[in-house]
């Protein structure tokens, strides 16, 4: 059975690795079928903190214009 440490470990560093949160959304779906202990909101809000600390450069490039 994983810990709470567990989960952090996999949050602090796979949080950054992923393409956008919403692949950390389904990480945590897998990760709650298997504990029913696990804290799902934690571990979600943990990731994407991550995330963004690491991939602020993504958004950065992004136009949002359409030209014509």
């Amino acid at each position: 059975m994983m810990t709470h440490k567990d989960f952090e470990w996999i949050a602090d560093r796979f949080g950054p690795l992923v393409y956008s949160p919403t692949t950390i959304e389904q990480i945590a779906d897998e990760l709650e079928a298997n504990n029913p202990r696990f804290n799902r909101e934690k571990f979600v809000q943990r990731a994407i903190a991550q995330w963004e600390k690491h991939n602020d450069w993504r958004m950065r490039d992004v136009i949002d214009e359409i030209p014509y």
